[in-house]
């Protein structure tokens, strides 16, 4: 029988449901985020329609625009949010197709034909290219051992700039691309990109080590598989055993030296570690506040060409203020047909079927 809705729901509800299968919801820091939307969803779905909608009436298309919108991984992620959130604010179908096609649109903008949501390879980038560009560097399983630690401290960085659910703003991976051509057979570059470290706008008066960081790594016969959020890749072997090529670059300039990363890595994971346990701290109305400023801002971009207000609105904040989170997910091993229901996929199916 044929669907009344497009193929992409069935691909998205899949590659959603499988990339989360092996997390624990009991671990997202300050809170569970899930459990979070429906208090406010409502609100996040009208500034995000009214983004649209002024960008329709500009004439703009996405290909117009998608060089100033957030980052892949941003959109990506925002999407589920706003499926759930169309579920629990009962979101007229209408402006449920409106929104997702716009976000699908503009993933299917920026990636390869190889696929939609499994799909991390940009049209914009060419291995080859990247690696002669940025002349990348031979790595040494030292080499290896620093990046590693890079990574670690530009993602908990991220963590405690955005919190676990907007960390997408400042962690995104593209790859694998091929670049045997370079470096033999079965060689592939992977870009771990971070950039957006020092979010002035969210943490007044802080003085960030970082602007941005992207990390340039080939490893030879990998087989990396890409999962709905990006900084979920997945291995087959040994990152370091098969590293061969590395180049890292801050605030657009290449460091490969081993003491120089050291440097780098001690200040970024210092700082990473103070500011982690500062966001901690915050009491739960605060970190609720809070989340609605880091959520807003991750669609900075969005609203900023839409020419809407990028900060949370009077009605989001209040919405959230003095009260508790709504138990919609407590944890993610559970059968799929609950899930699609729980998580909005079957209210997204039946908007598309109206």
């Amino acid at each position: 029988m044929k669907k009344s809705y497009p193929p992409w729901i069935d691909e998205y509800a899949d590659a959603f449901y499988s990339s989360l299968q092996n997390h624990d919801t009991r671990v997202h820091m300050p809170f569970n985020g899930w459990n979070f939307y429906p208090l406010f969803g409502e609100h996040f779905v009208e500034k995000v329609h009214e983004a649209v909608v002024r960008l329709e009436e500009k004439g703009l298309k996405v290909s117009d625009v998608a060089h100033k919108l957030p980052i892949h991984a941003s959109m990506k992620f925002k999407y589920p949010e706003l499926v759930l959130s169309f579920k629990s604010a009962k979101t007229r179908p209408h402006v449920v197709r409106k929104v997702s096609d716009f976000f699908v649109e503009a993933v299917r903008h920026r990636a390869t034909e190889d696929g939609l949501w499994l799909n991390n390879r940009l049209k914009e980038h060419d291995g080859v290219r990247l690696a002669r560009e940025k002349k990348f560097a031979h790595g040494s399983r030292e080499h290896a051992s620093e990046v590693g630690k890079i990574i670690t401290g530009c993602a908990t960085l991220g963590h405690g700039l955005y919190n676990d659910f907007c960390v997408d703003l400042t962690y995104d991976v593209y790859g694998p691309y091929d670049v045997s051509e370079l470096y033999g057979k079965g060689s592939e570059l992977i870009i771990r990109s971070f950039p957006d470290l020092a979010p002035k706008d969210l943490w007044k008066g802080k003085k960030f080590p970082f602007r941005s960081i992207t990390v340039y790594t080939v490893f030879k016969k990998m087989n990396a598989r890409p999962m709905y959020v990006p900084c979920q890749l997945v291995y087959e072997k040994s990152t370091r055993n098969q590293f061969t090529h590395f180049q890292v670059e801050i605030d657009g300039e290449f460091a490969t030296d081993l003491a120089e990363l050291k440097v780098i890595r001690d200040k970024l994971l210092k700082y990473a570690s103070e500011l982690y346990v500062e966001y901690q701290s915050f009491g739960f109305e605060r970190h609720k506040e809070f989340w609605l400023w880091q959520l807003c801002y991750q669609l900075k971009p969005l609203f900023d060409v839409a020419g809407v207000d990028w900060k949370p609105s009077k009605e989001m904040v209040e919405a959230v203020r003095g009260r508790e989170l709504v138990p919609i997910l407590q944890k993610y091993q559970i059968p799929r047909k609950e899930f699609y229901k729980k998580m909005g996929i079957d209210y997204l199916k039946a908007a598309y079927g109206t």
